[in-house]
């Protein structure tokens, strides 16, 4: 029933046009709905940051792992790349885990993808209507060719990768749920604040510009 009802949701889905093909670019704006796509990546570049954070939740625990990349390659976005991965470190019959969501990405573009050659792939990706916050849905039943499912005690998931043309970068929380959630340190983006410095120069400029029209205005 459960599988039947699952299938169902994902026809529904994409006859209303709330879920895109994976053939289509991965861009993905506010309040949209994708099928994950496979493309590896990073591609070259430099490691800037990365972190290692323990999840703990009533029903589960885990790693929350986060990286950050600069110079990747295959980043057509010109900017920071962003890596997420899932352990879920649960013995045998503990709890799967179904979703992964971190914020502070309004106002960048993001090309989002996972990683294909190791780890428990995502069904679905989402951002938020505002833009902010981005998820994975660890989703379906490979019996039915809807996804592989969810990340499975003693399983990774997928690496989960978020192109940017963000060029700085800070620490904000990335949530792991199932049944309940737990939080943990992960990178997103930020951006760039002029220092006070420059920030008076620029006033500075602007007050020069208006005195000189002023002045044309009087003549």
């Amino acid at each position: 029933m459960a599988r039947t009802t699952f299938a169902l949701s994902v026809i529904t889905a994409i006859a209303l046009g709330l879920v895109t093909s994976a053939a289509q670019a991965s861009i993905i704006n506010s309040g949209q709905t994708q099928f994950a796509v496979g493309e590896a990546g990073p591609v070259g570049g430099t490691l800037v940051d990365s972190l290692s954070e323990p999840l703990v939740a009533k029903t589960f625990t885990g790693t929350l792992h986060s990286e950050v990349w600069s110079g990747d390659e295959s980043n057509l976005e010109g900017g920071l790349t962003f890596v997420y991965w899932i352990e879920n470190l649960n013995g045998p019959g503990g709890n799967s885990l179904s979703r992964f969501t971190t914020s502070n990405f309004s106002g960048f573009s993001t090309d989002v993808s996972f990683d294909p050659t190791a780890g428990r792939a995502p069904t679905l990706v989402d951002r938020g209507g505002s833009g902010d916050v981005m998820g994975y849905s660890f989703l379906g039943d490979p019996d039915l060719g809807f996804g592989e499912g969810k990340i499975a005690p003693g399983e990774t998931s997928a690496k989960l990768v978020i192109q940017t043309n963000a060029q700085a970068f800070v620490q904000t929380l990335g949530f792991v749920i199932n049944g309940s959630t737990a939080s943990a340190a992960a990178f997103a983006p930020t951006a760039i604040v002029p220092e006070p410095s420059s920030m008076a120069l620029a006033a500075m400029g602007m007050a020069g510009v208006v005195g000189y029209a002023l002045r044309r205005r009087k003549a």
